[in-house]
């Protein structure tokens, strides 16, 4: 129940119209003299019961219990269905939420409370005799009232009980498929992690002609092709480089050679020139 909007679908939805307001409020002063017998009876059965008894450690805690419930049936037995009750039912609601109290207890109880509350309130409206006297019924109308609501409220609470316990498998069947979803995921991430990886170290030692794996998971397939063609680029440029070298090498040594040539023709002509040099001067002093 989340706001008075939410409560005014319920209330349509069950006829609980101004009519039915006022049919309560008529009943009003029958429904409060009969509380303190039926809270009595109520949490006298709660005692009772091992289930129960143990959300009540003391008996002050059982008569703060009955000061509150009397409180929120005062408020019931007015018709005040309007924030302020939303209010109150959320704050109890939750408060049976943190303490473990399953519906099927609340909803025990207060098929106990109903049974001693309208045959409570039956007796003191049943209509009286010539002299005063209540004409006999009202017990037995209230027993099959009581009846007739405690099997509409084991019915209800065997409904309620079997939809939480679906929900709460189907809660659980989705998280254990949501954990299976992330350790699939976990699991791709890491095998594309050391896929990257080991392309990585491959780059790091030089090694071009590695390539990642085309089992790597497809949500990293982009990385894989674009690691690929990088891959072949770069093998593509060392090759190109690589053969630009020895051409450049190669024509290095070709130079060195026709330098190393060039040089020793050099000394054979300088050699030459000596020789004739001599030879000259040789000539110029027989001349002489």
């Amino acid at each position: 129940m989340s706001s008075a909007d939410d409560l005014g679908k319920r209330l349509e939805f069950m006829r609980f119209g101004p009519k039915a307001m006022q049919s309560l409020r008529d009943a009003e002063a029958a429904i409060v003299a009969a509380l303190p017998d039926a809270l009595d009876a109520f949490y006298g059965q709660i005692s009772a019961f091992p289930e129960t008894k143990a959300f009540f450690k003391t008996p002050d805690h059982v008569k703060s219990a009955k000061s509150r419930q009397s409180s929120h049936w005062d408020r019931l037995a007015k018709g005040q269905f309007d924030q302020g009750y939303v209010d109150a039912v959320t704050k109890v609601g939750k408060i049976h939420a943190r303490i473990g109290l399953e519906p099927r207890w609340y909803i025990g109880g207060y098929a106990l409370l109903l049974e001693k509350l309208i045959a409570n309130v039956l007796a003191a409206r049943w209509p009286k005799g010539r002299f005063g006297g209540a004409i006999p019924g009202a017990a037995e109308r209230g027993a099959e009232l009581g009846a007739i609501i405690k099997a509409a409220l084991i019915d209800m609470d065997y409904s309620i009980s079997v939809y939480l316990e679906a929900s709460e498998a189907a809660r659980l069947e989705t998280e254990a498929h949501a954990r299976r979803v992330e350790e699939a995921q976990a699991a791709e991430r890491e095998k594309a992690v050391s896929q990257v990886s080991a392309g990585m170290n491959a780059l790091a030692k030089g090694d071009l002609t590695y390539r990642m794996p085309a089992d790597i998971p497809a949500e990293y397939a982009k990385i894989r092709d674009d690691f690929n063609q990088a891959m072949e680029r770069l093998e593509g440029m060392v090759s190109t480089i690589k053969a630009t070298s020895d051409s450049i090498a190669q024509s290095s040594q070709e130079i060195n050679s026709g330098a190393e040539d060039l040089s020793l023709r050099t000394e054979q002509q300088a050699a030459a020139l000596e020789e004739t040099a001599a030879t000259t001067e040789q000539l110029a002093a027989s001349v002489k």
